[in-house]
């Protein structure tokens, strides 16, 4: 059975052409790979998209809100956003990785934090953005030392929750994220 994991990038102002947070955006739920969306909608309601024409305006809405967050970037520097890669164990359901991606988006941002995921056949890929919806602040500073870890304890607790008899194979004993890794623009 094949181990779930956690990876863990950013994607910066400096580090990365500009518009890479949209395309990325546009990647993770392209129709031919995405099967499911989880997300907020502007009320704070959680929404899971499965229909195609709900995955395309959702494509729409992230690219928008994306370029935004870029174009009012307050420092030459900034962090726009982070992305999140989930390998789950092979022997999961589709409805039980919704759950487990659903789960694990609510207990990461508590509903502080906008974010999108998107899940393909055996992976997730969730974009985040680390500042508050209401005071701009950060909340989780996944720019900080050991901010992986924190993300990847916090997969590792949603993913006990699952009822059937394959959380407790999902993960090495041995962390198994990849460093940060720095893009040429």
């Amino acid at each position: 059975m094949a181990k779930a994991r956690l990876e863990h990038a950013k994607i910066g102002l400096r580090t990365h052409a500009a518009g890479a947070a949209a395309a990325h955006a546009r990647y993770i739920l392209r129709e031919s790979a995405c099967v499911a969306a989880v997300t907020r909608d502007e009320d704070g309601n959680r929404l899971t998209m499965t229909a195609a024409d709900q995955l395309a305006r959702l494509r729409t809405v992230a690219s928008a809100w994306l370029s935004e967050c870029e174009r009012g970037a307050a420092r030459k520097d900034e962090r726009i956003c982070d992305t999140l890669t989930l390998t789950f164990a092979s022997d999961l359901g589709r409805e039980e990785r919704i759950d487990l991606l659903r789960a694990f988006c609510e207990d990461v941002t508590q509903g502080r934090l906008e974010y999108i995921a998107a899940l393909h056949e055996r992976e997730a890929h969730v974009i985040l953005r680390d500042r508050d919806v209401v005071t701009n602040r950060r909340v989780l500073n996944t720019s900080d030392e050991g901010s992986t870890a924190l993300l990847e304890r916090a997969w590792r607790d949603v993913a006990k929750q699952i009822p059937s008899g394959s959380a407790a194979a999902l993960f090495a004993e041995r962390s198994l994220s990849i460093p940060d890794r720095k893009s040429a623009p």
